[in-house]
Parts: structure tokens; C-alpha cells; sequence
């Protein structure tokens, strides 16, 4: 049996894309230097009612040049993928981010998803050369926790993870 294979030239539409930063509103920021800083800042966010992920975008001095609310999630959980997170960050150049997110239910302990997520950030970060600085979770009474210890380090081809 003899199949035949005709080349056909179909011209195919496609849509041509610009992209743009688009600034919703300001935020008075001072220098964040450690996790206290993001918690005083996220006090918004730390009292709803669901999870809500917040990426803060550093400049190359660590200067906060932009904030964006990645994703609301339940009472419980929050789906955040890496595209989302360094969509922003990408946009405006940062050189490295701080994520902060709420746990409704006051307490500030690390589930594994967060230290996954921690992780799968930090990974995803290293490849695009943009570093997670710090996972910063906050509770509504003012409490909060860095994950900062639980983000892999690659040091030469020796893998680190601290737990």
C-alpha cells in the first residue's frame, strides 16, 4: 500500500504579544532587611480570611521596587506555580524576591506543601537568576516564621538542604 505525503503551505494566524507592567496602586516601603520587616508589612494580608501569597520584587540593593499578590487561595491552601511568582519580577527586572504568605489559622509552622513550594521557588529562581531571598509566613496576631532555612543552597555541585 502506497501512501502519498503532500506538502501543504497553510499560513497560520497567530497573535503578536506586548507585554507590559501595570501599576495598580503604591506601597510605602522601607528597607527590608530581615523577616520582622516583611511581617510588619503583610499585616494587611495576615488577617484574612484565606491564604493569600504576596511576592515582594528586590532590586540588586535589596530595595523593595515592587509588590504583587500572586494568588488567593482557601482557609487552608494557596495553588502558586512559579510562573506566576517571577512573572512580575521578570517584568520589572528584580534581582531577587521575598515571598510571604498568611496562615488563617494562626499558626505559623511550615506545612510541607509551603516548604515544597519554598523549594520548587528557590529552584525555579536559580534558573532564571533571580534569587528567593526569603518564605516569610504571618498569623493575624502578628506572629510569623522565615522558611528562609528550609530554601536549597547549591554550592559548586554539592546540593545542601536544610530542614
Amino acid at each position: 500500500m502506497k501512501t502519498s505525503m503532500k506538502k501543504t503551505n497553510r499560513t497560520l494566524r497567530v497573535p503578536v504579544y506586548r507585554l507590559e507592567l501595570v501599576k495598580d496602586s503604591e506601597a510605602r516601603y522601607e528597607n527590608v532587611t530581615c523577616a520582622q520587616d516583611v511581617a510588619c508589612r503583610m499585616k494587611a494580608f495576615a488577617d484574612s480570611d484565606r491564604e493569600n501569597m504576596v511576592c515582594l520584587l528586590l532590586d540588586a540593593r535589596n530595595r523593595v521596587v515592587g509588590q504583587q499578590l500572586v494568588a488567593v487561595g482557601t482557609l487552608s491552601a494557596c495553588l502558586v506555580h512559579p510562573r506566576e511568582v517571577f512573572k512580575a519580577a521578570i517584568l520589572r527586572n528584580a534581582a531577587s524576591i521575598i515571598l510571604a504568605h498568611n496562615h488563617p489559622s494562626g499558626d505559623v509552622e511550615p506545612s510541607e506543601a509551603d516548604l515544597e513550594l519554598t523549594r520548587r521557588i528557590a529552584d525555579a529562581g536559580k534558573l532564571l537568576g533571580i534569587q528567593l531571598t526569603d518564605h516569610v509566613i504571618v498569623a493575624p496576631d502578628g506572629s510569623y516564621l522565615s522558611c528562609k532555612p528550609a530554601i536549597t543552597y547549591l554550592d559548586g555541585n554539592e546540593e545542601k538542604r536544610v530542614n
